[in-house]
C-alpha cells in the first residue's frame, strides 16, 4: 500500500500546450517530464487527438514506459498504456449516429458533423480545417453520403455551423443536439459544438484517474495545463490549473496560475520551478 504517500498527478493537454509549434516535446519538456517520474510524481496526457495518435506521440519520450495512463478524444477514451488495454472508450451507439445522419445530412451551408473514431473522421463535406488536423493526427479522412459508411466505432461527434452562425442558430442546434438519453452537448463558440458520452469530458477522465491512485493509497495533489475550451471541465476539478499564456482568455478566467507559451516551454518552465523539489 501507498498510505498517505504524497503524488503530483500533472495532466497535460497536447496540442498548444505541451507541444511546441511542431507538433512535438521540445527538448526541455521531454528533460523535466523524465525529472517529474524521477521524483515519484506522474505525467498524464489528456487530449482532443485519438488514442492511437497519441500513443506515438508518447513513444518519443525517453521514459514512455513509465506513463500508465492516457486520455484522449477529450475524455472518451483513457487507455492504460501499461497494460496495453481500454480502462474507458466510450463510443456512440449506431442508432443514434443514424438519427442524426437523418435530421442532419443534406442541410448544406447550415451544418456540417464530423463523425470521430479513433482511425477515421467521416464527414458530409470537405473542410481544409479538418483535413490539416486528420493529416497531423495520421488519420483518415472521409467524406460520407449514408451512415453506412461509417465503418467503425464514434468516440465524439463535431458539429460546425456556418460561419454566419448567431446565438439563435447556436441555441437551436443545442437543444437538437441536446435531445438524446445518455449524451452531452459542450458548446465551444456560436459555430463549434461537441457531442459525446455524459461522463466522456476531460474532467470526468481526470477524476477517475485520480480515483485510481486514490484507491491505491495515494494522498494525491493534482495539477493541468491546457489553452483551449475543451479544457473548462477539466480546470473546474483540478486543484492546480494552469493555462497558457497563449490560452483562450475565456479558459484563463478558471487558472490559478499562468505560465508561458508552448513556444516557450511553458508546462516545462512550471513544472521546474513549482512542481519538481
Amino acid at each position: 500500500m501507498n498510505k498517505n504517500k504524497k503524488i503530483n498527478l500533472v495532466f497535460s493537454d497536447l496540442d498548444g500546450t505541451a507541444l511546441n509549434e511542431k507538433f512535438e516535446f521540445s527538448p526541455e519538456t521531454k528533460d523535466v517530464i523524465k525529472k517529474l517520474f524521477a521524483q515519484g510524481d506522474v505525467f498524464i496526457p489528456i487530449t482532443g487527438r485519438n488514442i492511437t495518435n497519441t500513443v506515438s506521440l508518447i513513444k518519443t519520450l525517453n521514459n514512455h514506459e513509465e506513463i500508465k495512463f492516457i486520455i484522449g478524444h477529450n475524455g472518451a477514451q483513457i487507455l492504460d498504456f501499461s497494460k496495453k488495454e481500454f480502462y474507458k472508450n466510450n463510443v456512440i451507439d449506431r442508432e443514434t449516429i443514424k438519427k442524426i445522419f437523418k435530421s442532419t445530412y443534406g442541410r448544406v451551408g447550415e451544418v456540417k458533423i464530423h463523425f470521430i473514431g479513433d482511425k477515421t473522421t467521416f464527414s458530409y463535406g470537405k473542410s481544409d480545417d479538418t483535413e490539416f488536423w486528420t493529416k497531423v493526427m495520421n488519420k483518415k479522412y472521409k467524406i460520407i453520403s449514408d451512415a453506412q459508411e461509417i465503418h467503425e466505432d464514434i468516440n465524439i461527434l463535431m458539429i460546425i455551423l456556418n460561419e454566419n452562425a448567431n446565438e439563435e442558430d447556436a441555441k437551436y442546434m443545442y437543444e437538437l443536439f441536446s435531445n438524446h438519453n445518455g449524451y452531452k452537448v459542450h458548446q465551444y463558440t456560436n459555430r463549434v459544438f461537441e457531442m459525446s458520452h455524459c461522463n466522456s469530458t476531460k474532467g470526468a477522465a481526470a477524476l477517475e484517474v485520480i480515483g485510481e491512485y486514490e484507491k491505491a493509497g495515494f494522498e494525491v495533489e493534482s495539477w493541468c495545463f491546457g489553452d483551449g475550451m475543451n479544457d473548462v471541465t477539466m480546470f473546474k476539478v483540478i486543484d492546480n490549473p494552469v493555462a497558457m499564456a497563449n490560452a483562450n482568455d475565456n479558459l484563463k478566467v478558471f487558472a490559478k496560475f499562468i505560465t508561458t507559451t508552448n513556444k516557450e516551454n511553458g508546462i516545462a518552465k512550471f513544472i521546474e520551478e513549482n512542481i519538481l523539489n
